[in-house]
């Protein structure tokens, strides 16, 4: 038999496995056994006593709950990432399908997903047959061969379906290749559109000086200096810092241009302004300086909404210019 330490515990024991479920948070042990001797002289043995165990505490709870949440959220997180690309993926598609069907262009297939099939479903009086596949990681659409075999020479024999995509001029090619793409900048135009109705677009209100946002290596040149994340550098070498959107760069690029030489940063730390002098490490191999530090501009952020529909379009074009720039910067 087990033991408990509280009386709101129950335990079972079977085949030398102890099995705790104890709500007031204790631990199992078991009882003392008298020595059992044997048949055989000088031998001795103990009976065989189920291992300790211990029930789940504060901390144990804790823990599990917060294992088990964060893979719930894990989970959620990979489900609704799957549900977007699969989405995305449908709009893309959708647009090639558009594409050739306005054009009067045969199409015998249109799939979300590759793999194994899990739903099906052609409408009557249709060729296209609709696919939702097992795994949602593309998808295609399918078009119909420009050619078929003879059953009985085997001889494959050329179509002159003017409906089928290969028999098509090569602009009406190119309209249903390039369909999906439009369709997915079309997406991405309305989620942009959609979020600044919603939310607005953000506006920065830039003040003098630029903030430490981190020190990227905590032996660095700017630590070593006295530099603190969140300190504000307001001037380098006597140098007034503009507040501009491109302080931030341009402080880095002063930095990254000294040469190992001994800088002066004035920085306001709080309500307290001070001299700070940092000699940044020179050099990397492209001849650069670092100090050890991520900058960022002195900028307080606001949301606008848009007072208009014309004006939502506009801020909406303005947004989705600067964000496909800092996408083909970023390739």
């Amino acid at each position: 038999s087990m033991k408990c330490e509280r009386s709101s515990a129950f335990v079972s024991a079977a085949h030398g496995t102890a099995h705790c479920g104890v709500r007031s948070l204790s631990y199992c042990r078991p009882l003392n056994r008298p020595v059992a001797r044997s048949g055989f002289k000088g031998t001795r043995s103990r009976q065989h006593v189920p291992p300790r165990c211990m029930a789940a505490g504060p901390g144990n709870s804790e823990a599990f709950i917060t294992a088990m949440s964060g893979s719930f959220s894990g989970a959620a997180s990979t489900i609704t990432g799957l549900g977007l690309l699969a989405f995305i993926v449908l709009v893309h598609e959708t647009g090639h399908y558009l594409a050739a069907r306005l054009q009067g262009i045969r199409v015998k297939d249109f799939s979300v997903g590759f793999g194994p099939k899990v739903i099906g479903w052609k409408p009557k009086n249709s060729e296209t047959q609709f696919n939702l596949r097992l795994l949602p990681l593309g998808g295609f659409v399918a078009f119909p061969d420009d050619v078929e075999v003879d059953e009985e020479s085997g001889e494959e024999r050329k179509l002159d379906d003017p409906n089928l995509l290969q028999n098509r001029p090569a602009l009406d090619r190119a309209i249903v290749i390039s369909a999906g793409i439009i369709a997915n900048i079309i997406l991405a135009y309305a989620a942009i559109f959609t979020s600044v109705n919603i939310v607005g677009v953000p506006r920065y209100e830039y003040q003098p000086g630029v903030v430490i946002s981190q020190l990227t290596d905590s032996k660095g040149p700017g630590a070593v200096g006295g530099l603190k994340r969140g300190d504000i550098v307001l001037a380098l070498d006597g140098q007034a810092i503009q507040p501009t959107a491109q302080c931030a760069k341009d402080l880095a690029t002063s930095i990254r241009g000294s040469n190992g030489r001994e800088l002066l940063f004035d920085v306001k730390r709080g309500n307290e302004q001070i001299q700070l002098r940092v000699t940044p490490r020179c050099c990397t191999p492209s001849g650069d300086s670092f100090a050890g530090v991520q900058l960022s501009p002195n900028a307080r952020v606001g949301r606008v909404l848009p007072s208009s529909p014309i004006q939502a379009m506009s801020m909406a074009s303005h947004e989705f210019s600067r964000l496909a720039e800092q996408t083909f910067n970023g390739l």
